[in-house]
């Protein structure tokens, strides 16, 4: 039977997590039901083979499902959807001290953008960065179009 009522309109998703490939990287999403939205990736283990298998993220996405809110620089953030658009940012300390006291520079970031799609993201990523010879901060697009997966977790 054909419902008439039925959105076509793609949904985020929370009742898993959103992944891709990258060169040699592995970028992970986790979002959940208070608008945040937790990243992740293999940096630190680039040359090991990522097994990404829903069950293995059983726990870590019961325990995101109840966060709330959250502290600077834990690679978490608040989201925002606008039709079937997303985007997040995430701040990143300039220096040590900034890291240890909390303190936000708002110019400082790597921005994920993009948009919501039947089978997962296509996002784009923008990182800002000093340009010392303007002495102010600058943004770029590293990442174009890039496809993020959908990997349902079953609770």
């Amino acid at each position: 039977m054909f419902n008439i009522f039925k959105s076509k309109t793609p949904r985020l998703r929370t009742d898993g997590f959103y992944y891709t490939n990258w060169n040699d990287l592995t970028f992970f999403l986790f979002f959940n039901k208070f608008q945040l939205v937790s990243y992740a990736d293999n940096s630190e283990y680039k040359d090991e083979q990522v097994n990404i298998d829903p069950i293995a993220f059983r726990e870590g996405l019961r325990e995101f499902a109840d966060v709330a809110s959250f502290e600077a620089f834990e690679e978490i953030s608040r989201f925002s959807i606008v039709n079937d658009g997303i985007e997040f940012t995430f701040f990143q300390p300039e220096d040590f001290e900034s890291l240890q006291n909390g303190v936000v520079n708002e110019d400082y970031y790597v921005k994920w953008q993009g948009r919501i799609v039947d089978d997962g993201l296509v996002l784009s990523r923008i990182d800002s960065y000093l340009n010392y010879s303007l002495q102010r901060y600058d943004s770029r697009t590293t990442i174009h179009n890039l496809k993020f997966l959908f990997a349902p977790v079953q609770f």
